[in-house]
């Protein structure tokens, strides 16, 4: 079988530079992994999971550039050489992450030979430290903030409050053809696999995200039909404000795969609808691997992915009171930061709430296809004479990087 190779998050790197490959160094051995049960000899199964399924545990190791940042240590809370510590210690548990995922979805995903298979892309990342830095950072701030205020005061933890606040050092992403039901069925069942194979010990959490939808504005219904080419229904529109509408799987689909990893975990306890303030929709779990490492793994359609990856992650981390390093689109990005535009943004969280939704509802497309739309839900008047509907900003986000180009060469 093919290995296919996955594109490490959040990096442009060729995959063929990529140095998570199962066939570059097929005979190393994945030595900080406890010792897995071994009664099968099958790929998918325990042996195969134990001993060769991380092909550069020990070249990862060597050439990771976990370096010493002058800016940032003895700033802040949090020292800098905790997250390092944190992600040295992520180093071999992601390459062995990144090699499950490639060998259990990667016959599932769509290529120019079989272009409507269920899976367009799997993603894998793994946090560097100062991203670790960077939250961690944010979360001992609030915690000290609440303590002081109480009259308390605040010591940061050490390692262990760095690895119980940061549990999505090691992570991966499965973008979805569509949002059919039986797509998320078929991950589901690998799960189960991959459950019973022995290459996750268990699932710690299940969160379906759906938005929570009383009506339908008008201005949506027409930009729908407009912008995205979908006719809204008296149907439709209430078939849109009921729960199984949104949920990413059919919530009885849900149920029964939380019953299997239950078996695995007793103490699984799942969230079976979390509405979110910007209408994000998806599934996301957290598995331990056999060496007792949590993993985030995120399930999408490729439509919303698409909205949250060009533009809503930044639009999230400005409202997070966060620089975005992008300059243009930092500038622009400044009211949703601003006490003082509330107004503002109560309209933009809801404008974003619907274009996720409107999102949802689109055709699935096959690989290569295009939808001949605007890309996103058109703003309503006063967000776009302030610069900030999603099309304006995918704009600004682009003169931000020719900018940025410019500046190094």
């Amino acid at each position: 079988m093919k290995i296919l190779q996955f594109t490490p998050f959040l990096n442009n790197q060729n995959t063929q530079n990529n140095p998570i490959s199962a066939n570059r160094y097929p005979n190393m051995s994945y030595p900080n992994l406890k010792p897995l049960q071994s009664d099968t000899v099958s790929f998918g199964m325990r042996r195969k999971a134990a001993e060769t399924v991380l092909s550069i545990a020990g070249d990862l190791a060597k050439a990771a550039e976990v370096r010493t940042d002058k800016k940032l240590e003895g700033s802040g809370i949090v020292p800098m050489s905790i997250c390092q510590q944190l992600y040295k210690e992520t180093i071999v548990p992601y390459g062995y992450f990144d090699n499950i995922m490639n060998k259990y979805f990667g016959k599932y995903i769509a290529d120019t030979n079989n272009p409507n298979r269920i899976i367009l892309e799997i993603k894998t990342d793994h946090k560097k430290a100062s991203s670790v830095h960077e939250k961690l950072e944010g979360i001992a701030e609030k915690e000290k903030q609440r303590i002081e205020e109480a009259g308390g005061l605040y010591k940061f933890g050490g390692i262990e409050e760095a690895r119980k606040n940061v549990k999505d050092l090691v992570r991966g992403c499965i973008v979805l053809r569509d949002s059919s039901k039986s797509s998320v069925r078929k991950v589901f069942q690998i799960f189960e696999e991959m459950l019973k194979d022995g290459a996750i010990s268990k699932f710690t959490e299940v969160e379906n995200y759906y938005p929570v939808l009383d009506s339908v504005p008008d201005w949506v219904i027409r930009g729908y039909q407009k912008d995205l080419g979908i006719k809204l229904d008296n149907k439709k529109i209430k078939a849109m404000t009921k729960f199984d509408y949104f949920s990413y799987p059919d919530l009885n689909d849900l149920k029964d795969f939380v019953s299997v990893a239950k078996k695995y975990n007793p103490n699984l306890e799942p969230l079976y609808g979390k509405d979110l303030e910007n209408g994000y929709q998806g599934l996301h779990v957290n598995a331990e691997l056999p060496d007792g490492t949590i993993v985030e793994i995120q399930i999408s359609g490729h439509d919303v992915h698409d909205l949250k990856t060009l533009i809503e992650d930044y639009i999230y981390k400005k409202r997070c009171n966060k620089k975005v390093k992008n300059p243009a689109l930092n500038e622009v990005l400044e009211p949703l930061a601003d006490k003082k535009e509330k107004a503002l943004q109560a309209m933009h969280a809801n404008y974003m709430r619907f274009a996720y939704v409107g999102q949802r509802l689109l055709e699935p497309l096959g690989l290569g296809q295009k939808h001949s739309h605007t890309r996103f839900l058109t703003a309503p008047k006063p967000i776009l004479e302030r610069g900030l509907g999603l099309n304006q900003l995918i704009v600004t986000k682009r003169l931000g990087e020719r900018m940025m180009r410019a500046e190094v060469s």
